[in-house]
């Protein structure tokens, strides 16, 4: 407790302060009048704890407060440590980003090839080449199938009963 160390020597009751420099600021303080705050670890009860020291010029000597600041050091750490977490996951997402970018325009390239070959092939057969999108209901015709049959391009043509409206009445 505080009472237990009023009006006791520094240097008798904190030898651990000499040795870190204490004594010497502790000095320093009364003989310019400047206050001294720092942050320092002491071992107590074999324990190494942080404390936050203040010494101040009083009119009849030197008063210095020692203050346990061990929780927040360690909070302040825990801290540090999962904001060096975050930056490294955000640098992880900011390559695994990249690398999706990367494939995806690889991806994309690769469809658009794809795409332009199908569509020479179907411009050079002289087949009428279609394509049912089951889901949508929705048809795709190629060139031939419009040149060949005489239809116009319209949504109408596109529509999945367009078949259906197509196939003689007899044959349904």
């Amino acid at each position: 407790s505080q009472s237990q160390y009023i009006g006791k020597s520094l240097k008798e009751e904190f030898p651990e302060l000499v040795r870190k420099g204490i004594f010497n600021k502790a000095i320093n303080v009364i003989k310019t009048g400047l206050p001294l705050r720092t942050e320092l670890q002491l071992n107590i009860g074999n324990k190494i704890q942080w404390f936050e020291l203040a010494a101040n010029q009083m009119t009849e000597g030197l008063v210095i407060t020692l203050t346990n600041m061990d929780e927040k050091k360690k909070a302040e750490e825990k801290f540090r440590q999962n904001y060096h977490e975050l930056i490294k996951a955000k640098e992880n997402y900011r390559s695994l980003t990249i690398a999706l970018e990367e494939k995806v325009q690889e991806r994309t390239l690769e469809l658009s090839q794809g795409e332009e070959r199908f569509r020479l092939i179907a411009n050079a057969a002289s087949d009428a080449i279609w394509d049912w999108d089951l889901v949508n209901n929705n048809i795709w015709w190629s060139d031939s199938f419009y040149n060949r049959f005489g239809f116009e391009r319209e949504e109408e043509t596109a529509a999945g009963n367009f078949w259906i409206q197509h196939i003689h009445a007899d044959d349904r």
